[in-house]
């Protein structure tokens, strides 16, 4: 009798292990789907916040100087424009590291990657780039 009640009480408490180990493969899935969907989220609104700035009337003219490399531009316009070029450099960078280490999938970085010829088209930010 005893010996029947000891492999009950084994054979639940292997299957509360196997019951377990499911749950915590699902939660440990669940964070890993919502940490991806938060890091999206994230790069959306910081691309959103460059090109908002980029359009700001107060910036816009200083965007377009900057980004032909106008000769013509006074040193704060110089200096804000590659404050801003440098955010976009420290952008594509870390997404480059999100990339490589299988935080994103390969379609966003096929786009970070034709965001980023676009970038570099441009002489002024590839000058800020060197």
């Amino acid at each position: 009798m005893l010996e029947t009640i000891n492999t009950i009480s084994q054979t639940i408490a292997a299957t509360a292990v196997v019951v377990s180990l499911i749950y915590l493969a699902i939660q440990t899935r669940q964070t890993a789907q919502s940490q991806r969907a938060m890091m999206q989220a994230n790069r959306a609104a910081a691309i959103g916040n460059m090109l908002m700035t980029a359009g700001d009337p107060a910036f816009s003219a200083t965007f377009v100087a900057g980004c032909a490399a106008s000769p013509n531009m006074d040193i704060t316009a110089a200096r804000q424009f590659a404050a801003y070029s440098r955010a976009q450099i420290n952008s594509l960078h870390e997404r480059f590291l999100e990339s490589r280490g299988g935080l994103m999938d390969e379609q966003r970085w096929r786009m970070t990657r034709m965001g980023l010829a676009g970038f570099l088209s441009a002489p002024g930010h590839r000058a800020t780039f060197k």
